[in-house]
Order: C-alpha cells, then sequence, then structure tokens
C-alpha cells in the first residue's frame, strides 16, 4: 500500500499509496453520511403534533448538519496531512521513517539489523501496483 518515487538526499522515498487514502475517505464520508441521515430518518419517523417541536427539530437538524459537514472538512484535512507526512526513506545504510507534519518523528532502522523481509501483495493491490512490505528486526521483535 505504498507508493514510490526518487529524490536527491535518499534513494527511494516511500508512501502510503493514493488508493489506500482515497478509501480512507470514502470510509469517512460514508460514517458521517451515516450519522446525518440516522438523524434525519429517526426526525422524520417521529410522529409530532407540536409546530413548535418540528421548527426545533428542523432547527437542530441545521446544526447536525453544519456540525457533520465541519467534522468532514477537518477529518479529510487531518487524513490528507497524516498521509502527506508519512515516508519510508531507503537510504544506502539504512531506511528510515518518518511520520508528522507539525510535531515531526523519526526511526532509522539500519540494514545489517534486518533478519527477514516479507513482501504481500493481493490481486487488488497487483491492480493498483502497491503491497506490503514487513520486516523483521529482532531488537524490536
Amino acid at each position: 500500500m505504498y507508493n514510490t518515487y526518487c529524490m536527491s538526499e535518499s534513494l527511494y522515498v516511500i508512501r502510503k499509496s493514493f488508493p489506500f487514502l482515497v478509501a480512507r475517505i470514502i470510509l469517512s464520508e460514508l460514517l458521517l453520511e451515516c450519522i446525518y441521515v440516522g438523524y434525519r430518518v429517526v426526525v422524520y419517523f417521529v410522529n409530532l403534533q407540536d409546530l413548535s417541536m418540528v421548527n426545533l427539530l428542523n432547527n437542530l437538524g441545521t446544526l447536525v448538519f453544519v456540525a457533520v459537514s465541519v467534522i468532514q472538512v477537518t477529518l479529510l484535512i487531518y487524513l490528507v496531512l497524516s498521509w502527506l507526512g508519512e515516508t519510508y526513506e531507503l537510504n544506502v545504510d539504512q531506511i528510515e521513517h518518518k511520520k508528522g507534519v507539525f510535531g515531526k518523528t523519526s526511526q532509522s532502522f539500519l540494514y545489517t539489523n534486518i533478519q527477514q523481509i516479507t513482501t504481500r501483495q493481493s490481486f487488488i493491490e497487483r491492480i493498483f501496483n502497491t503491497g506490503s512490505v514487513n520486516l523483521f528486526i529482532p531488537a524490536l521483535s
């Protein structure tokens, strides 16, 4: 689930694939839409005779819509920034995992410490030219 591109200071920089990002965005959007639709279904099936209560629920519906929209935009920005902020850099002697946009963390793994490499690629991952690479480093178990 990673895409590769080349940079000058590293041999390769690998980041999670774009289809992976799109799938996370779609799933989060669907979840939030289900919350809003669920609210609207409950309001629709509540049989109210009092006009003031109907107006209150409609105003509350507008508030719920605005809140869900703000959450959607915030979540979208978070997902994109977290996707952009996480990379694996392959250098001459080590692999470096960098994570974060504002607060950055970095882990380095020397090639000499890696004892086993396992790769996995499903049929769908082959279509999108992605996959998983697992490194076994005994010190980290």
